[in-house]
Order: structure tokens, then C-alpha cells, then sequence
């Protein structure tokens, strides 16, 4: 499980950095109500769409992976009880 934190943990920053998100969580911003126009140029309606889409999909991606990596810290911390208070059990139990 520890293996999976640490893997999942140096998977982010290189997603993070193709999605152009540079901090943790920043995948999380308020959508764009709508898309903005395409530069004028070269680049087609088709082309522009599919580049949107793809930058959708990273970003998908992106919370996927973020997802997953606080799904692991949990259940790790699930599992050795970190939050939970300290329990002393009286000695003259019999």
C-alpha cells in the first residue's frame, strides 16, 4: 500500500505539469462556462475541438489520479488508526 502512495504521489507531478495545473489541487478550478474562441491561423474547428477535448481528458485524468492517491492515504490511515485516541486499559483487569 505504501508502494501505491509513493508511485501514485511521482505519477502527479508530470500530469500535473502536462495539464498545465502547477499546484496540488489545482485541476479543481471553477470550469470555463463556455470555450474560448480558437486563435486565428492554421488551426481548424475540428483541430480545436479535439485539442480542447484532450485537455479535458488530463485534466479527467488528473483528478483521477489525485482521487486515487487520497482513496490510499486514507485507507492507510484507516488502517493504523492515526486520528484515534489513545486507549489505556486498567491494570487490574482479570
Amino acid at each position: 500500500m505504501v508502494e501505491d502512495i509513493s508511485l501514485t504521489s511521482r505519477q502527479l507531478p508530470p500530469l500535473r505539469a502536462r495539464t498545465g495545473e502547477g499546484k496540488a489541487g489545482g485541476a479543481h478550478r471553477r470550469p470555463e462556462r463556455r470555450l474560448p474562441l480558437p486563435p486565428e491561423g492554421n488551426l481548424t474547428e475540428r483541430a480545436y475541438v479535439d485539442f480542447i477535448s484532450a485537455r479535458l481528458a488530463r485534466q479527467q485524468e488528473l483528478l483521477g489520479l489525485e482521487q486515487s492517491l487520497r482513496e490510499q492515504q486514507a485507507a492507510l490511515e484507516t488502517l493504523i488508526g492515526a486520528g484515534m485516541p489513545v486507549v489505556s486499559l486498567p491494570k487490574d483487569v482479570e
